[in-house]
């Protein structure tokens, strides 16, 4: 495929200046998820998630640090979660900008692996082998990895980006967002609720005047959102949601449900199995996520609950 990149005030395609390695006028666009983390550019007149040297889009939010120096992010960082669970970070999107003393936070940290600390102004640092961080930056290492994969997709310097979140997000979250992009040396042009992007994508192919509904089920959250489409103008009518329901909530579960189907069938307690070993993910969920992403896309898997009961 030849890439051609819109440029923000203007179309037209990266000159060969840029592509030797000159800081461009366009952005590009992120998702920053809490499971995967995307960047999109507009190709050949249409927004186009961009892939990395191995063909995947979807890079996963994780960062793992094997030392001060060493630090990995994406598909080697989110294969190390059951290796090295205590210095792998993930999900973090479910906590920026939120307070260390609030009830969701708290339930979370229950169930992490990793070691949240209170911070400054009731702030949450990640404590690691390589040291305390503060959430943004662990965000802003997702960022640059999202980054560097438009630079190598399209051939030149990526320094803009818009950057969406949950509908649901406060402005307390929306400027730990920002803060994150600037940490990647991004410049943040803006911050955009994920279903209104989903609705300008959307757009691009609609014709008449709609109201529409966009369903947004994320690795942290579900928000729902109804807007009017009229041309060129997307007027936002209501949004709500539930920031405590999404992927990482079902994957815990069903992970639950499978450790309760052992324990009937086997009396084997897989929570206590999991808890005995500091070391080990604190949530069966962890493997079950982890073996979830190892299945190749022609593959299956099957799992057979039964009917018997816990005594």
């Amino acid at each position: 495929m030849r890439w051609v990149v819109t440029a923000v005030t203007a179309p037209r395609a990266a000159t060969g200046k840029e592509r030797s390695g000159a800081v461009s006028d366009f952005a590009i666009g992120i998702d920053l998820g809490t499971t995967n983390t995307a960047a999109a550019a507009v190709v050949e007149g249409v927004a186009t998630t961009l892939p990395d040297s191995t063909g995947r889009r979807l890079q996963p939010s994780v960062v793992s640090f094997r030392s001060r120096a060493n630090v990995v992010v994406g598909q080697r960082a989110l294969e190390r979660r059951l290796s090295d669970p205590t210095n792998t970070v993930h999900s973090v999107k479910r906590l920026i900008g939120r307070p260390f003393t609030a009830h969701e936070v708290q339930r979370q940290a229950a169930r992490l692996p990793f070691r949240l600390t209170p911070g400054d102004a009731d702030s949450i640092l990640v404590e690691t082998r390589a040291g305390s961080h503060a959430l943004p930056e662990i965000s802003a290492l997702v960022l640059r990895r999202a980054r560097a994969v438009a630079e190598q997709t399209l051939g030149a310097r990526v320094r803009r980006a818009v950057v969406t979140v949950p509908a649901s997000f406060n402005d307390v979250q929306r400027e730990a967002t920002k803060l994150a992009g600037a940490l990647a040396d991004l410049e943040v042009l803006r911050i955009l609720n994920e279903p209104t992007a989903a609705a300008l994508a959307y757009g691009q192919a609609a014709r008449d005047a709609e109201r529409v509904a966009v369903f947004d089920l994320g690795g942290g959250t579900f928000d729902v959102t109804l807007l009017d489409l009229r041309g060129d103008v997307f007027e936002v009518l209501g949004t709500g949601g539930d920031a405590s329901l999404g992927g990482d909530d079902i994957d815990t579960r069903v992970a639950e449900r499978i450790a309760d189907e052992i324990w009937a069938a086997h009396r084997y307690d897989a929570r206590a199995d999991a808890c005995s070993d500091p070391t080990a993910p604190t949530d069966v969920s962890h493997l079950l996520s982890l073996e979830s992403r190892s299945f190749a896309p022609s593959s299956s898997s099957r799992a057979r609950f039964g009917t018997s009961k816990t005594e």
